[in-house]
Parts: structure tokens; C-alpha cells; sequence
């Protein structure tokens, strides 16, 4: 599927630019971190056809193509940390889930709201979407930290707030934060989403392998959360994806990813990233 793209890239600028294809200007800036992939397959492909490129948020491409999704939480606890270690400097006046005297008690703070949520989830009005009761749930907030991870700046002080309220059992803005793309209103024809399938349909296809018995997939998960204990077991999702999904691409890969370019390549990325780490 990568491949793919990348033929419709090449289509594309030989019409733009003719024969100056050879002299190609790409930089490319990613939103997601998989068009990494896209970029450095395109190098691997068309070497002599690289005049500027930029990858952003670096891929591990052979552990991408291998579907195994292994490489990618060696920072992540580098972000998760920085929550607490920049929660306990900003200080009460800062960050509502201040508390104790360093940032390891800001960590075992949300350790117990982790734990209470397990036990006890916290119902909750759903008002403004679908007019509902729902239930926030240990699930849930683990899956806000994942997503604050990939914008702390933005995210942090939501979060903090969040579990402020949690802990007093409102659910009120975990709701709005962890699930404001759900909505139901009969009086309209619903519009079919492929956001949450559109990624998987992509690199469960450009996968080599996708089978795993179940003590391989429980080895699996304990080897992510050894990297990762905040969000190991919920990347672990990525193999799930793919189990069973018999769709190949037309076109696979025949190129390995590395060689010579005409200009040499420009990596960079952040010194804590959630799931693009500087190294394997």
C-alpha cells in the first residue's frame, strides 16, 4: 500500500515537473508518524529521484513491514514521566494534580485513580452527544494518557484536570476529552467513518506476518509493557488489527530500505517520543 502511494507520488511530479524529476524538491512534514514510512520507502524506491527529504518521527520501516510493531515504546516513558516531573515544577497553582513532595507522588496519585476505576467506573450523563448514561472506565483514562502523550503541551493541563474530577468522581470533562467523536442524532442520516479503519486497512496489507497463537500474543503484550507500562498492552493492539486479514497488496515491496540517495536524507525527531523513538 506504501508502494502504491508512492507510485501515485512519482506519477504525479513526473507530470508536474517532466524531466525534472530527476532534480525532485520533496520535504515532507508528518502529521503521523507513519508517513515516515512513506518517505523513506520513497527514497528506497526512486534513489536517484531525491532532491530534498525530510523524515519527521522515524518509523522503524523493517519492524513496520514485519507487522510486528516491536520498536516503537522505548521513549515512551521518557514523555509519561515528564508529566509528573513538570506537574510537581509548575506546582499547585499550575497543575491541578499537584500533590506530595516530588514527582514520584504524582505518579502513585495516578496509580490509585488507575486502581479506583478498575474497582468502581464512574457513570456518567452523556448531555451533549448521545443523551445517554455511559461509564467512564479505567480503559478510558488510560487511553486519554495515550492520546496526551502525542501533544503534551496541549494535553497535560487537560489531563491533570481530568483526573482532579475523577478522583471526585465526575466524569463530566473525561467524557468530553475521551470521547468527543461519538455522537448519535436519529434525525439525520448517519455519515459512514473510515478513520478507524482506513490505518489498519494500510499497514495490516503492507505486513508480512499477522498470525500469533494465543501464548505467543501474551508473550507479546508482557514484552511491550516491559518497554512500556502505560500503554504496552494497548499497542499491543496494532497485532490484533491484522489477525485474520487475508488481503494482499498488489504490488509488494521488493526493495530493501537503504542505499545510496542522490541527496543525503535529513532524520529528525524529538528527544522523548511516544511511539517514534530516536533509536530501536
Amino acid at each position: 500500500m506504501e508502494n502504491f502511494g508512492i507510485g501515485d507520488l512519482v506519477t504525479v511530479c513526473c507530470f508536474t515537473l517532466e524531466d525534472e524529476l530527476i532534480r525532485l524538491l520533496i520535504i515532507i512534514i508528518f502529521l503521523r508518524n507513519e508517513g515516515s514510512v512513506l518517505g523513506t520507502t520513497f527514497a528506497a524506491m526512486f534513489p536517484d529521484h531525491v532532491g530534498r527529504l525530510i523524515v519527521d518521527g522515524v518509523v522503524d520501516v523493517d519492524d513496520y513491514y514485519a507487522g510486528t510493531w516491536e520498536s516503537n515504546l522505548s521513549d515512551t516513558e521518557k514523555v509519561m514521566n515528564s508529566f509528573y516531573q513538570y506537574c510537581f515544577e509548575a506546582g499547585p497553582e499550575n497543575c491541578a494534580f499537584y500533590t506530595g513532595n516530588n514527582p514520584t507522588d504524582i505518579r502513585k496519585r495516578l496509580e490509585n485513580l488507575l486502581e479506583a476505576l478498575r474497582v468502581e467506573p464512574i457513570p456518567v450523563y452523556n448531555n451533549t452527544f448521545t443523551g445517554l448514561p455511559e461509564m467512564i472506565t479505567y480503559t478510558d483514562l488510560r487511553r486519554g494518557i495515550f492520546m496526551s502523550l502525542y501533544a503534551p503541551v496541549v494535553f497535560f493541563p487537560l489531563l491533570a484536570k481530568t483526573c482532579v474530577e475523577l478522583e471526585a468522581r465526575n466524569g463530566n470533562t473525561a467524557l468530553k476529552f475521551m470521547r468527543n467523536n461519538v455522537e448519535c442524532n436519529c434525525q439525520i442520516d448517519p455519515v459512514p467513518s473510515i478513520r478507524f479503519e482506513a490505518s489498519p486497512g494500510i499497514f495490516c496489507a503492507d505486513a508480512k506476518d499477522h498470525d500469533m497463537s494465543l501464548e505467543e500474543f501474551k508473550r507479546y503484550v508482557d514484552y511491550l509493557v516491559s518497554q512500556s507500562p502505560t500503554i504496552g498492552d494497548i499497542w499491543a493492539a496494532h497485532r490484533t488489527y491484522c489477525r485474520g486479514w487475508d488481503i494482499q497488496q498488489k504490488w509488494p515491496l521488493n526493495v530493501t530500505i537503504e542505499g545510496n540517495t542522490s541527496f543525503p536524507l535529513l532524520f529528525i525527531g524529538n528527544t522523548a517520543d511516544p511511539v517514534t523513538p530516536l533509536k530501536k
